[in-house]
């Protein structure tokens, strides 16, 4: 057939426009320049919030790390939650000190979770800098790409995130158990293939979710409970991509589900 030739011309030619585009939009998240500890702690320390709960420390704290949309209200309420409850709640920006757009973030463009890790090294580092946390018990709480973020850091376990150079301390020491909402667990996740902490994780994940899908998660989730790793997860029937939040763009809201899993995080927390 003779348009045969020029067909399939044109398509390969299709076909090399597409990967090429797409090489280009991640080129950012997978090349990246490496930095200091020092640096690190300059882009993210002075954007870090910490609402307080009543009376004197030192505080048991949970570190929170926001959404591929940046620190929304909700972020803030869940904040106040925690510190209602005793904790103190540590919400740490990793855009502002990188001056980041985060829909480049949200389009997978730029600061995939396993190099936004650093930020948690950077977190605990701040709370066992300050005698009026408990740096005995610390607890990593992630939601979206934060929960990736979170996810990721148990996987490092001890080795140095992707483009960081040096570090005072990499362990997770002090930390006692992670909560993942919703994290992303999808082809780039290096956690995927696994981690050997033996950190409690728990994953609240949405059966709804288009964004970020459950079933990889589970999937993990599956595998590591099977290595002997304590992982606990929960999948929430018609649930969708942020089911917790009544403020940001995603409006997926469920009062019943939100209070479901708060109960279920708290007993989590309360365990540990």
């Amino acid at each position: 057939m003779r348009f045969a030739k020029p067909f399939l011309t044109v398509f390969v030619a299709v076909v090399l426009v597409i990967v090429g585009v797409g090489y280009t939009r991640f080129y950012e998240a997978l090349h990246i320049t490496p930095l200091n500890f020092a640096a690190a702690r300059d882009q993210v320390v002075p954007h870090i919030q910490v609402v307080w709960p009543r009376g004197e420390g030192p505080h048991p704290a949970v570190l929170m790390f926001h959404g591929c949309g940046g620190v929304k209200p909700a972020l803030l309420t869940r904040a106040n939650e925690f510190a209602n409850r005793g904790y103190a709640a540590v919400v740490i920006d990793s855009f502002k000190g990188r001056n980041i757009d985060w829909q480049r973030v949200c389009d997978g463009e730029i600061l995939f979770g396993d190099q936004r890790a650093v930020d948690v090294l950077v977190g605990l580092d701040f709370v066992r800098r300050d005698a009026r946390f408990d740096p005995g018990h610390l607890f990593l709480a992630g939601y979206s790409h934060g929960g990736w973020t979170v996810l990721e850091s148990v996987f490092y376990n001890g080795e140095l995130p992707r483009g960081l150079l040096d570090a005072p301390n990499t362990s997770l020491d002090g930390v006692r158990g992670v909560v993942a909402w919703y994290p992303y667990c999808g082809l780039v996740a290096r956690f995927r293939g696994g981690w050997q902490a033996e950190l409690p994780i728990l994953m609240l994940l949405a059966e709804e979710d288009q964004i970020t899908p459950a079933q990889p998660c589970v999937d993990v989730a599956r595998s590591m409970a099977r290595a002997g790793r304590p992982v606990d997860w929960r999948v929430f029937e018609d649930a969708a991509h942020g089911f917790d939040t009544t403020h940001d763009w995603v409006r997926g809201y469920d009062a019943e589900i939100h209070a479901k899993a708060r109960a279920i995080q708290e007993e989590f927390l309360d365990a540990h």
